[in-house]
């Protein structure tokens, strides 16, 4: 399955491999977080949220990325895990108001 959005084209495999940065602490520390207060150099402070509600909605939810793009609707790429057992979901062309219930359901049967 391709999904095209533009000129991008994406295959869910690939998408999958981009969360090869999970395997870095700094970044898997960072995207597990639902906000962040973000401190500039100059010491003014920004609180960046994170948009991704599985994190709020799962405890075993540890994080990733969502997009919409025209062409491939509503996309979601998450990860969980729990004890022994980690798992990566992929969520392609669904609708605003299912993505996020199929990216759970996805995750909860992945950790069984």
């Amino acid at each position: 399955m391709v999904y095209r959005s533009r000129t991008i084209f994406e295959r869910p495999r690939s998408l999958a491999h981009r969360t090869r940065c999970l395997r870095e602490p700094t970044i898997r520390s960072i995207v597990c977080l639902p906000q962040l207060v973000f401190r500039y150099a100059n010491g003014r402070t920004r609180e960046l949220e994170n948009t991704n509600k599985l994190l709020r909605r799962l405890p075993y939810c540890n994080g990733m990325k969502n997009w919409l793009y025209d062409g491939a609707g509503k996309c979601l790429i998450a990860s969980g895990t729990r004890p022994g057992k980690d798992v990566i979901v992929v969520v392609l062309g669904d609708s605003s108001g299912r993505v996020w219930r199929d990216a759970s359901a996805l995750l909860s049967w992945g950790l069984m």
